[in-house]
Order: structure tokens, then C-alpha cells, then sequence
């Protein structure tokens, strides 16, 4: 099942059409999971019986986080840790 959003429910941030083409792409499942506290919103919302709040909006799309590309192969966390930023690199000599 996957979730489709009307206009109306937007962030301020982002455009109806782009908010409702991110939410579509995960499944009903994924929202709830990765939201946590946030279950009954979710559900809530997927099922059309209540909108969330605009900063509820934006948590549901930051706790999703980039939909998944098809091409883009899911990373586990087994890379190299990142640099830190703003390190100095060693001068040879």
C-alpha cells in the first residue's frame, strides 16, 4: 500500500507536487516504522482521517529521509568513518 497525499497537506518548505511525490514512494510501513512516536500520526494520515501539522509534515520527511532510488545500492554503515571536518592533513617531511 502506499501512501498519496492531497495538496493540502504540505510543509511550508516545498511545494505540494514534490511533497506528495516524496511521501508516495515509501510504503504505508516505512513512514510508521522510521517515525516511532509519531505511529498514530502516520496512521492517521495514510488513512485520510487526519492531516498532520506542518512541523509534523516536515519530521515524517526528515525521519524518511531521501527516498530510495532504485539505482542507488542501500549502504549498511560498513564504510570507512567519515574525516572529520576541518582536520589538517599531514605535511610530508
Amino acid at each position: 500500500m502506499m501512501v498519496v497525499l492531497s495538496g493540502a497537506m504540505v510543509p511550508h518548505s516545498m511545494p505540494p507536487s514534490e511533497f506528495q511525490q516524496r511521501v508516495s514512494l515509501f510504503p504505508v510501513p516505512l513512514i510508521i516504522e522510521r517515525i516511532g512516536c509519531g505511529q498514530s500520526v502516520a496512521y492517521a494520515w495514510q488513512q485520510g482521517t487526519r492531516t498532520p501539522e506542518p512541523w509534523q509534515q516536515e519530521l515524517i520527511l526528515e525521519k524518511l529521509g531521501s527516498p530510495p532510488e532504485a539505482s542507488e545500492p542501500v549502504k549498511r554503515g560498513r564504510g570507512r568513518p567519515r574525516k572529520v571536518t576541518g582536520a589538517v592533513p599531514r605535511q610530508p617531511g
